[in-house]
């Protein structure tokens, strides 16, 4: 009876130590093309992508973001939702279809409105982690939460 007990007592233990299914954040932001072929191409791909993760399933949180939507102020909305709902054991991925640009001392992605620059993106996504606690606090997390400047 007492072996028994422990045995449940255990199982319960060891179920309850499990880590939770982890779950994936999508970003596809399709920028501007400066071409309509270009445009058409680059939200083709955001579309496709959009349908290839939403059928993979299991935890899968997809966002994309395609001509008049895909704008700065909207990007920032997405990652700072994502920033406040994503857990310290969830992957994040985010994808920037289009073209960039350099003048020289800042790296810029193409977006409808102002461009996104590296530095803001790497800002927007590396002072808080999982629902917006600081950096400071998690830094054995942090990088699973920054970006690093993708342009440069």
């Amino acid at each position: 009876m007492r072996l028994a007990l422990l045995c449940r007592c255990l199982l319960c233990t060891l179920i309850a130590a499990l880590p939770a299914h982890a779950s994936v954040y999508y970003v596809t932001a399709a920028g501007l093309g400066g071409e309509p072929d270009y445009d058409q191409r680059f939200t083709a791909n955001a579309k496709d992508l959009d349908k290839l993760f939403k059928d993979s399933g299991n935890g899968a949180h997809v966002y994309t973001l395609t001509g008049n939507q895909a704008t700065k102020a909207h990007l920032t909305e997405t990652l700072a939702l994502i920033a406040h709902d994503a857990r310290p054991e969830d992957d994040f991925v985010l994808i920037l279809i289009g073209h960039g640009s350099f003048d020289g001392v800042e790296y810029k992605f193409n977006l409808v409105g102002p461009d996104m620059s590296a530095a803001e993106l790497d800002c927007r996504s590396g002072k808080t982690g999982p629902r917006g606690h600081r950096r400071d606090q998690n830094r054995h997390r942090e990088k699973r939460y920054r970006l690093r400047p993708l342009l440069g």
